[in-house]
């Protein structure tokens, strides 16, 4: 759904990228992936297609303009087969560090405080050139070799439940800025905890040995203190033996996270972990736990996958695709990549790339089309 937008003023609040002598059109984008903007659509929603030349238009989001593809801009016309296509994803946490008294207190960006709608503003500006995907297409593969593995993180940030924030004066109330243990968490739990499993397949154990990564906090001030101070301790269990890998003695509304080693024998396609409260009386929740492994380049019989790579080997090929139209995407490096298929297997040459690459498998039919 489109609504035209029409600004009117202008402050210096992160609201500099908006040309007042420019019109906007606004959708809004709840969900990660590869959208597309087609010519009866924008017409049907007031945009003037006719009348512009695409290599005006220029697509913003959290005040940042963003890269976009139009097929067919070479000629001047946006022709009624013409289309807009682009990166879109939802609303993180990413604007709500500032409302936290310290960064460092905010538990984690990927959830926003307040609504997983991202507002996007479509325009045009005469003249200029938008920002667009690089592509790149390369289908020789003669002599090309995957690597053997590449590091993969399977992670779960908690939004089981919304905490406050640390009390202060004894637990009589809550501070007016957002600060330590407020946001988004698990089910807080006493007395035991909650067991979980983590999706971790094709494990490649001749990589390096997997990490668990996790943060946790504590939920309350126990009455039942240790004798060396503390009144919580975080236990965590992993694999199908539920092997103790960490243990830790705290004091009341602390955050704990770390970053420990994970025995290859405990991973398995779904691993199980449990975190518990070990304290009589403690009380904790859960921000996010991630485990980062060796992976094999297999798909499982999917079309659509996201990773980070970061080898210079610029050469990706992945078992057991299931569609026939792949591309992938480096959308840290704005790259549109054509891909090609081979019986199951996906093959892709990358081009060169100074920084780790955000890659995005997507086939060409999981496009969605906003209306």
């Amino acid at each position: 759904m489109f609504f035209f937008i029409a600004f009117v003023s202008a402050q210096n609040f992160g609201n500099e990228w908006i040309n007042y002598d420019q019109v906007y059109y606004k959708f809004s984008i709840a969900k990660e992936g590869i959208y597309r903007l087609n010519y009866q659509d924008l017409k049907n929603a007031g945009v003037p297609v006719d009348i512009i030349n695409p290599k005006n238009i220029r697509l913003y989001a959290k005040g940042k303009e963003i890269a976009i593809s139009i097929p067919g801009e070479s000629d001047n016309k946006f022709d009624n087969t013409d289309y807009i296509e682009f990166y879109g994803t939802y609303n993180n946490g990413e604007l709500d560090t500032d409302l936290y008294r310290n960064a460092s207190e905010q538990p984690h960006i990927e959830h926003s405080l307040y609504q997983d709608s991202l507002p996007y503003y479509l325009t045009w500006q005469n003249g200029s050139t938008g920002k667009r995907w690089n592509r790149f297409s390369d289908f020789n593969y003669t002599g090309k070799t995957r690597d053997s593995f590449f590091i993969y993180e399977s992670a779960t940030y908690f939004r089981e439940s919304w905490t406050d924030g640390n009390p202060f004066a004894g637990g009589l109330g809550q501070l007016s800025e957002y600060n330590t243990g407020e946001g988004w968490f698990s089910i807080p739990y006493s007395n035991g905890g909650y067991s979980y499993t983590m999706p971790t397949p094709f494990f490649n154990s001749n990589g390096p040995m997997p990490q668990f990564k996790f943060s946790v906090f504590g939920k309350n001030d126990n009455v039942n203190v240790g004798t060396d101070g503390n009144n919580q301790e975080v236990s965590i269990f992993a694999g199908a033996t539920n092997a103790l890998i960490f243990q830790k003695r705290f004091k009341g509304y602390e955050q704990i996270s770390d970053i420990v080693p994970l025995a290859k024998s405990l991973i398995s396609n779904l691993t199980p972990y449990t975190i518990s409260s070990s304290i009589n009386g403690g009380r904790m929740m859960n921000s996010f736990v991630k485990i980062e492994y060796p992976r094999n380049f297999d798909l499982g019989n999917t079309s659509t996958f996201k990773f980070s790579y970061s080898s210079a080997n610029n050469y990706i090929e992945f078992d057991n695709y299931s569609k026939s139209t792949p591309n992938v995407y480096d959308i840290k490096n704005d790259y549109f990549i054509h891909a090609s298929k081979t019986g199951s297997k996906l093959k892709c040459n990358l081009p060169s790339a100074t920084s780790n690459r955000e890659l995005l498998i997507y086939d060409s039919t999981d496009v969605t089309t906003i209306k």
